[in-house]
């Protein structure tokens, strides 16, 4: 909890101490929006599955995608 909280305010923080531009050298990923990625694209080829199925079928891939 508060990963991205403290991404957002403290990071961008050190990084204005250490004169560094966060647009070119921070960018904060969300696990959260990489799996809706992966369900929403599951559910899009598989209309007939339900979200539940798809948060089944997704789950190890959208942490694959994330670490990468």
């Amino acid at each position: 909890m508060g990963k991205t909280h403290f991404a957002e305010n403290t990071l961008k923080d050190v990084f204005g101490i250490l004169d560094l531009d966060t647009k070119k050298n921070l960018h904060i990923i969300q696990n959260d929006l990489v799996r809706k990625a992966c369900l929403d694209k599951y559910l899009k080829e598989n209309p007939k599955k339900s979200v539940n199925d798809g948060v089944k079928a997704t789950a190890q891939k959208s942490i694959n995608m994330f670490k990468d």
